[in-house]
This record gives structure tokens, sequence and C-alpha cells, in this order.
């Protein structure tokens, strides 16, 4: 069974740009591209491929233009170039075949990555 890495805020922000906790929980995958729309609470999913092993981030593709967003999430170190992405997250591998994967990346490794933000 493949297993992500969901990536969600703890509570609600006091102000913008303050870093807020959060938590990375290991979520058995179905195989439904549904579920990813279900776990990050998306209509429409993207992707961002962030090492070179092929694990990437599963993000809302309409994240940045939703008025109901309250944070943002950063991948700190990871490609050389930390991004932002606005919403949860779900982390997967991907294979040589485009399949979804555990990540090779550990939920340790993981969270020392991310830095969850609150937006104004």
């Amino acid at each position: 069974m493949v297993k992500g890495y969901l990536i969600k805020p703890l509570g609600q922000p006091p102000y913008p740009n303050v870093r807020i906790d959060f938590s990375i929980t290991a979520v058995e995958m179905t195989g439904d591209y549904n579920q990813i729309n279900e776990l990050i609470g998306s209509q429409f999913f993207d992707v961002i491929t962030f090492n070179q092993a092929g694990d990437g981030i599963f993000i809302d593709d309409e994240g940045a233009v939703r008025d109901d967003q309250t944070h943002y999430i950063k991948l700190a170190g990871v490609a050389e170039m930390p991004f932002t992405v606005y919403g949860s997250g779900l982390v997967l591998g991907v294979d040589n075949r485009g399949e979804n994967k555990t990540p090779s990346i550990s939920i340790d490794e993981l969270h020392d990555k991310v830095q969850v933000y609150g937006l104004g």
C-alpha cells in the first residue's frame, strides 16, 4: 500500500506571516485521485516535484486565489529554492511510470523542511 504525508496547520494564525504549528500525518492512499482532493480540500490539484527522487507535493491548484485560505506552507532548502504552497499539502513519490509511490523522503526529514505561516 502506498503511503503519503499530509501536511496540515494546527489552529488559526493570530496574525499574518507568523509561524504556526502543523502536523504531518502518514495516510494510506487508495490510488483514487479523488482521495487527493479530499485530503487537501481541493477541487483540482497540481503537483510540484521537489527532489531528485521524484517526491512531490500535491497542492490545491486554486489555493492562491481562494478567499478562505488561512495559511501557507514553505519547504525550505528543497531543490535549492524554497517555494510557497497555499492550503494543505500531500507529499507522495512518483515512479518511472508516473504512478504514485511512498515518498523517498522520511516524515522526519520532511518535518525539518516544512514551515507553516498565517495569512493576513
